[in-house]
């Protein structure tokens, strides 16, 4: 890859990681699962950095936004994180 399509590929991954997290703690809201003291997602690098208790992960921002959409009711912060952490744990 030339300079120039480097810079833009890599603007591209860093815009749509920005997008997926929003999307994601949008959907965390939806869930009732991301308050003080639920889960939190923060933006490491291109991936997103998932933190409950003293646990975290760090997860495929669009896989993570798939998966949280298809929870189609609110549950609790440990329901959610429980769920997250198995799915995690079978694609490892």
């Amino acid at each position: 890859m030339s300079g120039p399509s480097t810079v833009y590929a890599s603007a591209e991954m860093y815009s749509r990681t920005a997008e997926a997290l929003s999307k994601a703690r949008r959907e965390l809201l939806r869930l009732e699962c991301h308050q003080n003291d639920g889960i939190s997602v923060e933006r490491e690098g291109v991936n997103l950095n998932l933190t409950y208790k003293s646990e975290n992960f760090t997860v495929n921002p669009c896989e993570i936004v798939i998966f949280l959409e298809s929870i189609h009711s609110p549950k609790t912060a440990d329901e959610v994180w429980l769920i997250l952490t198995n799915k995690h744990l079978a694609m490892s």
